[in-house]
């Protein structure tokens, strides 16, 4: 009877055990929006009907283990008859550089393209396509198609909202994705492309080429001579700048006295890419990136070292924006303090911030947050106060 019974307690433990991974599996598979339908997800189903990807909004992806050896040959074949890779500019040491998105791959269960347009004051209409992720779709607000969502992209012409106008699926593996590396250049998937109107478009010419490059005035090219990412409209004649195959140089520079229609691409983690006959490396990084990933490399207690190199980086693309300075009361409690860090900023009470397109950025905001919620995390001990001393432009 007490085999029996310790029988029936190990059958219950397992049957409990399964039940509770059925669970787990099943909650992971229907991590997606009210509106949107749990389906059972395996490779083959989505390889043959990839209108089914519509259904899933997971954030984990299926592990590689669930592919079967056939599976894994078919997304190998998706992914190169699917997407064009683009060659860019990617040393080791790039990876340091990496946004939010960069550091997860893009599969078809967890990311999405979103088609977004934005009407502009002279009734012009910016087309946009971004890949991303699922939790970036949500945290945007993008996952239902009229929606309006802030995008700041100078450098593709774009600042404002810009309306959700379709979402598609994503049929790239990048687990499945070869990079092709040469030396420093790899291939990699695009997760951007842009298309609008400018009236800041410049042609260059360089070296022998008779073909220019043209760009716009904000966009980012590698300059050799500084050693730096140099706004185009910012180049000067016999500037050096960087190509696939070494350099070239600029002979001239246009200004178009015409508005053009100009595209753009966003590319994955490296976020550069080579254009013209030439092989010319651009940047096509938006501000918070830039900004993100200047700010990381800064710890507590480094407020002004911090605001110095994003100033100076800023400065070279011809972005502007503000240097704020706080001074607060030190009290025997201390300086200042953050309430998001839950600890000391400052033990002298003054702190230097970023403030770029209503967004402030410093070494503890480090991807920027808004100027009413940065001044509320400032937290000043009992007794003490807290004042901006000085607003500077640059």
């Amino acid at each position: 009877m007490k085999k029996l019974s310790k029988v029936l307690l190990y059958a219950t433990v397992l049957w409990t055990c399964a039940l509770n991974l059925s669970a787990q599996v099943a909650a992971r598979e229907s991590n997606v929006p009210e509106s949107k339908s749990t389906i059972s997800i395996h490779p083959i189903d989505i390889m043959a009907n990839p209108q089914t990807l519509m259904k899933v909004w997971i954030d984990d992806p299926l592990p590689l283990s669930f592919y079967t050896p056939k599976e894994k040959e078919s997304q190998i074949r998706i992914n190169q008859n699917n997407t064009n890779g683009i060659i860019t500019y990617s040393p080791l040491s790039s990876e340091m550089e990496w946004t939010g998105i960069d550091i997860e791959e893009i599969t078809p269960f967890t990311w999405k393209w979103i088609d977004f347009e934005q009407r502009k004051a002279d009734s012009s209409v910016s087309k946009i396509q971004l890949r991303r992720p699922h939790w970036w779709i949500r945290e945007m607000h993008a996952e239902q198609i009229g929606n309006k969502v802030y995008l700041d992209m100078p450098e593709m012409g774009l600042r404002g909202y810009a309306e959700v106008k379709n979402i598609r699926v994503n049929q790239l593996d990048t687990r499945f994705w070869n990079e092709n590396r040469e030396g420093d250049y790899v291939s990699r998937p695009i997760t951007g492309k842009f298309e609008h109107e400018s009236n800041d478009v410049y042609y260059l010419h360089f070296g022998d080429n008779p073909h220019p490059l043209g760009v716009t005035g904000s966009h980012p090219i590698w300059s050799i001579d500084r050693n730096d990412w140099v706004g185009a409209s910012e180049l000067k004649i016999g500037e050096k700048v960087k190509t696939h195959d070494g350099l070239t140089v600029l002979h001239s520079r246009i200004k178009s006295a015409e508005r053009q229609k100009v595209y753009n691409l966003e590319v994955y983690k490296d976020h550069n890419f080579l254009v013209s006959t030439d092989k010319i490396l651009v940047h096509n990084s938006c501000v918070p990136e830039i900004i993100s990933k200047i700010t990381r490399k800064f710890d507590n207690l480094e407020c002004e070292e911090c605001a110095e190199a994003v100033v100076k980086e800023l400065q070279s693309l011809g972005i502007k924006g503000e240097i704020i300075d706080v001074k607060a009361t030190v009290t025997k409690y201390g300086g200042l303090w953050s309430d998001k860090e839950g600890k000391v900023i400052s033990t002298n009470g003054f702190h230097r911030a970023i403030l770029v397109d209503g967004k402030v950025y410093d070494n503890i905001h480090k991807t920027g947050t808004n100027f009413s919620e940065w001044w509320s995390d400032l937290i000043v001990p009992v007794g003490g106060k807290k004042e901006i001393i000085k607003k500077q432009g640059f």
